[in-house]
């Protein structure tokens, strides 16, 4: 019965999952790995986030968008880099569908972002690429200020002087 104590929400959500109850291995899998995220526990969050999503299937878009995208930045954070972008791509796909171009754009952005350290240049270009599109058509925007910074960063690193230009309108996009 509630309350719980929150040291034991990892183990409610195990048992919930061993026992095939959907529903509370969600609700404990998730209070557990945002618990786990704000000590630090990175990989243990990960953990929960993926068990949780593993029955997520009948939460709403919005609730499964943010658990992706938390459980992208828990894999990031941890060390996990494939997990990382299969989750993100998942939430982009899921940002699409619910027209939020704005987090949408973001997120192609921070794929970018991930892909590039992978030796994925290619994909990341794409990324970068596309989150500016999405971005620049919205207006001003801090999304689109990182996203010029992202395909600056992108840039400079090809050696490509075009990342002048794009540094030059992130800066007028932040002041």
């Amino acid at each position: 019965q509630p309350p719980h104590d929150p040291n034991t929400l990892a183990a409610l959500a195990f048992h919930a999952d061993q026992a095939g109850e959907a529903e509370a291995t969600i609700r404990y899998g998730i209070a557990a790995a945002e618990r786990a995220a704000s000590l630090g526990a990175n990989r243990e969050a990960a953990s929960l986030y993926a068990l949780a999503l593993r029955h997520a299937d009948t939460a709403s878009v919005e609730n499964r968008v943010v658990w992706l995208e938390r459980h992208a930045f828990a894999c990031y954070l941890s060390g996990q880099a494939d997990p990382a972008v299969a989750s993100l791509r998942e939430a982009i796909v899921l940002r699409r569908k619910l027209g939020d171009q704005l987090e949408e754009g973001d997120g192609l952005r921070w794929l970018s972002r991930l892909l590039q350290p992978l030796g994925r240049a290619d994909e990341a270009i794409d990324a970068a690429s596309e989150s500016l599109r999405l971005l620049q058509d919205l207006g001003p925007s801090p999304q689109l200020a990182w996203s010029l910074i992202n395909m600056a960063h992108i840039s400079a690193l090809a050696l490509d002087p075009v990342c002048a230009d794009y540094a030059a309108r992130a800066w007028a996009r932040a002041a």
